[in-house]
């Protein structure tokens, strides 16, 4: 048996023969390598030997399928504001002042001599602007810059002159002269006016001018205020 010391209870009963198999046992551990028993004993018992050493990490396996999305988290709390964007082009103002003047002549009053006003017979849309229906005066009643558009619809008056007055007085920039027998004579300003200014469409000539009768416009004059 070497150096494993035991002590083995052998009992040749047929009883005992038939458990011998189950009982086999040593007084202390034996040394590795454990001796094989005698015959007829079926089993030598030795404790187990220490752990050996971990043995080296595997290869990482194959990545596993994705798992399902999760749950959508909480809202995060709201960043601070930004900073303020360049400023946009500025709008169109609302119209402070327009008005709109219109002559329906009649044979009594289509001729208009030369140095005359034109009376205009109806208006259209005011704001800020009066006339009186018949009357050849219109007031503005906001100062400001105005773009007035005038004509006249004549049938007879070659070399006649139209023109714009404002409180009476003839402004330079705005006489148009007829230069054709029957047609439109027609004229556009720019005119800085004060709160009460008058205007008014003058025969600027000592050259009668006949306006067309109505229905046709014998003469009109549009006023909008277009700045300050």
């Amino acid at each position: 048996m070497g150096n494993c010391s035991q002590k083995v209870i052998v009992n040749v009963s047929a009883k005992a023969k038939a458990s011998s198999s189950k009982s086999c046992h040593s007084v202390k551990p034996c040394p590795r390598p454990c001796p094989q028993p005698f015959p007829p004993f079926p089993c030598f018992l030795c404790p187990p030997g220490p752990t050996g050493p971990t043995g080296p990490t595997g290869p990482t396996g194959p990545t596993g399928p994705t798992g399902p999305t999760g749950a959508t988290g909480p809202t995060g709390a709201t960043g601070p504001t930004g900073a303020t964007g360049p400023t946009g082009p500025t709008g169109v103002a609302d119209l402070a002042a327009f008005g709109y003047v219109y002559d329906l002549a009649t044979v009594d009053d289509a001729t208009i001599i030369g140095g005359a006003d034109i009376p205009f017979s109806s208006s259209g849309p005011l704001f800020n602007v009066t006339h009186t229906a018949g009357s050849a005066i219109v007031t503005v009643l906001v100062a400001g810059t105005y773009e007035i558009d005038y004509s006249t619809n004549i049938t007879l008056g070659v070399g006649a002159q139209i023109a714009l007055a404002v409180n009476g007085t003839v402004d330079p920039s705005t006489p148009v002269s007829a230069v054709i027998a029957t047609g439109t004579v027609s004229g556009t300003a720019m005119l800085t006016l004060a709160a009460g200014d008058t205007i008014a469409l003058r025969n600027n000539s000592l050259i009668a001018l006949t306006l067309a009768l109505a229905p046709s416009i014998g003469a009109q004059m549009n006023l909008i205020r277009v700045g300050a």
